[in-house]
C-alpha cells in the first residue's frame, strides 16, 4: 500500500522535471521581457516578438489590455490585419477602453487601420466616424486628422476624388501642426497614401511634392518609438518611388540615380520590391523583372509553399514581362499557372470562409478561458514546487495532478479541432488541384482579359449593381462578348451569370458574419441580388442551406 502511494509523487516529480526542462529550452531571457523590446524587433524578428509576448502572458508581467494591444500592433506592422483584429476586438469591452476616452480613440484608430488593410470600406468608415465623434467631443486634433483622412480615402474609393483630396489635405495639415506623440508615424502613412493616389491619377508634380515631404520625415530623427530596420526599409521604398516619378517627369538622370541607390540598399526588405516595377517596365528592363520574380518563385517552391498570393504575384509579373518581350509561349504557361493558382485560392477561400471565421470567434472565447485558467495554473505551480521541495502531503500533489490533467485535456480538445480543420483544408486544396488539372486551354489574351476582369470587379465591386449586364462589362473592358465568354469559360470554368453570382454570394457571407443584425433583405440589396428570394435560391444551391440556417450555425458556436 505504501509503495502504491509513492507512485503519484514519483510521477509528479517526473512531470515537474520535464516541464522545467521544456520551459528552460523555450525561455526568453529576462532582459528581453518588455513591451518596448517587442516594438524594437517588430520588423527585424516578429517571431521573437510573439515569443516575448507569450512569455510575458505566462508570467503576468503586463495587463491583458497592454498585451493584447501590443500583439495586435505587432501583427499590423507585419501587414497581418485579420490576426490583429482578433486581438483588438478583445479590448472593445475592456474597462481600460470602456472607461477611458483616449484609449477608446486609440483602439478605434487601430481597428480603422486594420479594416483599411483588409479593404473592408464599410467597417473602416464606421470606425472612422466613431473616432471622429469622440475626437470632436474633446477637440483632439490629431485624432480628428486620422479620422478625416480615413473618410477621405473612402470618398476616393466611392469615386468622389476632389472631395476626397480636400478631406485628406485638411487632415494632413492638422497632423503637421499637431504635437501628437505618433505624429511622424501618421504622416508617413498619410504621405505614402497620397503619393500612390497622385501617382495613379497621373498627377506627377503633386506626387513628387509628397515624396519631398516624406523624405524629410525619413531623414528626421523624430520623437516616436524607434523600430529596428524601419529607416532602411523606408529609405529603400523612397528610392523606388522617386525613380518611378522622376521617370514620368522626364528627369531620366535623376531617376537612374535613385534606381541605382535602390539596388544598393539593404536586400532583406523585399516585400515592397514591386514598387520599382513601373520604372522597370517603362525602361524595358523585362529581364530584370523576370530575374527578380523567378528568384521569388524558386524560393517559394523550395519552401514547399506554392499556393499563395506571393506566388500569384511572382507569376503575374513574370508573365507580363515575357508578354512585353514577345515570348508569348512562356507568357501563356505562366498565365495558365496564374489562373490555376487564382482558382485554387478562390475556392479555398469560398469553402473555408464560414469555418474560418467561426473558428476565430471560438478560439477567442477559449483563449480568454485559458488565460483565466493560466492565472490559476500559476498559483498551483507555486504550490506544486513547494510540495515537491518540502515533501508535503500526497493529497495536495494528487489534486494538482488531476487539475493539470483537466487543463491538458481541454487544450487537447482545441488542438484536435484545429487539426481537423487543417485536414479539411488540405483535402479541399487537393480537390482544387484535381479540378484544376483538367482545366486549361486559355490563350494569353484570354488570361490577360480574365485578370483585367478580376481587377475591375475587385476594385469597383460592379456586381453590387443588380442590373449589371454582360454588355456593361464588355464596354468597361473594351472587348467583345465572345472574348469575355471564352475567358470566363477557360479561366474560371463559369458563365458570366455564375461568375457574378459567386462574387455576390462571397460578399453576402461576409456581411452576415460581420453584421448579424442586418436583415436578409438588406444583405441581398447590398450585394446586388434583385431580391431576398434570389439570394435564398442562389445561397441554397451553393451551400445546401438557407441564409437563415447559416446564421443559426454561427450563433450556435457550432460545438
Amino acid at each position: 500500500m505504501r509503495k502504491d502511494r509513492r507512485l503519484p509523487v514519483l510521477f509528479a516529480c517526473m512531470c515537474f522535471s520535464a516541464f522545467s526542462l521544456l520551459r528552460a529550452e523555450d525561455a526568453v531571457p529576462d532582459s528581453l521581457l518588455s513591451i518596448d523590446h517587442v516594438y524594437n524587433v517588430t520588423f527585424t524578428d516578429p517571431d521573437l516578438g510573439h515569443r516575448i509576448l507569450r512569455e510575458m502572458r505566462e508570467r503576468g508581467l503586463y495587463t491583458p489590455y497592454e498585451l493584447n494591444l501590443t500583439e495586435g500592433d505587432l501583427y499590423v506592422n507585419n501587414y497581418k490585419y485579420q490576426q490583429a483584429v482578433i486581438y483588438y476586438r478583445r479590448l472593445l469591452d475592456n474597462d481600460s477602453v470602456r472607461l477611458d476616452r483616449k484609449n477608446r480613440m486609440e483602439l478605434y484608430h487601430r481597428m480603422m487601420t486594420c479594416f483599411d488593410g483588409i479593404h473592408d470600406e464599410d467597417e473602416k468608415e464606421r470606425y472612422a466616424r466613431l473616432l471622429l465623434k469622440e475626437a470632436e467631443a474633446v477637440e483632439d486634433v490629431p485624432m480628428q486628422s486620422v479620422a478625416l483622412f480615413a473618410i477621405g480615402k473612402s470618398l476616393r474609393y466611392y469615386g468622389n476624388k476632389e472631395m476626397a483630396y480636400e478631406y485628406m489635405g485638411r487632415a494632413v495639415e492638422m497632423m503637421e501642426s499637431s504635437g501628437y506623440e505618433y505624429k511622424y508615424d501618421n504622416l508617413r502613412y498619410d504621405y505614402n497614401t497620397l503619393f500612390l493616389f497622385f501617382l495613379n491619377d497621373y498627377r506627377y508634380e503633386e506626387a513628387w511634392g509628397i515624396l519631398e515631404k516624406l523624405e524629410k520625415i525619413v531623414d528626421a530623427s523624430g520623437h516616436e518609438k524607434k523600430m529596428a530596420g524601419l529607416h532602411d526599409k523606408e529609405r529603400k521604398t523612397l528610392y523606388a518611388n522617386k525613380a518611378v516619378v522622376l521617370h514620368f517627369l522626364g528627369r531620366e538622370a535623376e531617376a537612374e540615380r535613385n534606381y541605382r541607390l535602390w539596388q544598393e540598399t539593404a536586400k532583406e526588405y523585399t516585400n515592397d520590391d514591386y514598387l520599382i516595377l513601373p520604372y522597370l517596365f517603362a525602361k524595358g528592363e523585362y529581364d530584370e523583372v523576370i530575374r527578380k520574380f523567378h528568384a521569388q518563385e524558386v524560393q517559394l517552391c523550395n519552401s514547399g509553399d506554392t499556393v499563395n498570393y506571393h506566388m500569384r504575384t511572382a507569376l503575374r509579373y513574370q508573365g507580363r514581362a515575357y508578354m512585353e518581350k514577345g515570348d508569348y509561349r512562356r507568357a501563356a504557361i505562366l498565365f495558365r499557372r496564374l489562373a490555376e493558382i487564382t482558382d485554387m485560392l478562390k475556392k479555398e477561400e469560398q469553402q473555408s470562409l464560414a469555418l474560418e471565421l467561426a473558428t476565430i470567434y471560438e478560439v477567442n472565447e477559449k483563449e480568454a478561458t485559458i488565460q483565466q485558467q493560466g492565472v490559476l495554473l500559476q498559483r498551483h505551480e507555486i504550490a506544486l514546487y513547494s510540495v515537491l521541495a518540502l515533501l508535503v502531503s500526497l493529497g495536495i500533489i494528487i489534486g494538482i495532478d488531476m487539475y493539470n490533467r483537466r487543463v491538458i485535456f481541454r487544450k487537447n480538445v482545441v488542438l484536435v479541432k484545429q487539426m481537423e480543420k487543417n485536414e479539411q483544408l488540405e483535402h479541399q486544396r487537393q480537390e482544387a488541384l484535381d479540378a484544376a488539372a483538367w482545366q486549361g486551354g486559355a490563350s494569353p489574351d484570354e488570361c490577360a482579359l480574365f485578370a483585367k476582369l478580376e481587377e475591375l470587379m475587385g476594385r469597383e465591386k460592379l456586381y453590387r449593381n443588380p442590373k449589371l449586364t454582360r454588355d456593361d462589362i464588355v464596354a468597361r473592358l473594351y472587348t467583345n462578348k465572345n472574348a469575355l465568354i471564352n475567358a470566363l469559360q477557360k479561366c474560371a470554368n463559369a458563365t458570366f451569370t455564375d461568375y457574378v453570382n459567386a462574387l455576390r454570394l462571397d460578399e453576402a457571407v461576409a456581411l452576415m458574419k460581420k453584421q448579424p443584425e442586418m436583415t436578409i433583405e438588406h444583405v441581398a440589396e447590398q450585394v446586388g441580388f434583385g431580391s431576398a428570394v434570389s439570394l435564398y435560391r442562389q445561397f441554397k444551391n451553393k451551400y445546401a442551406m438557407t441564409p437563415a440556417e447559416f446564421r443559426k450555425v454561427l450563433e450556435s458556436g457550432w460545438e
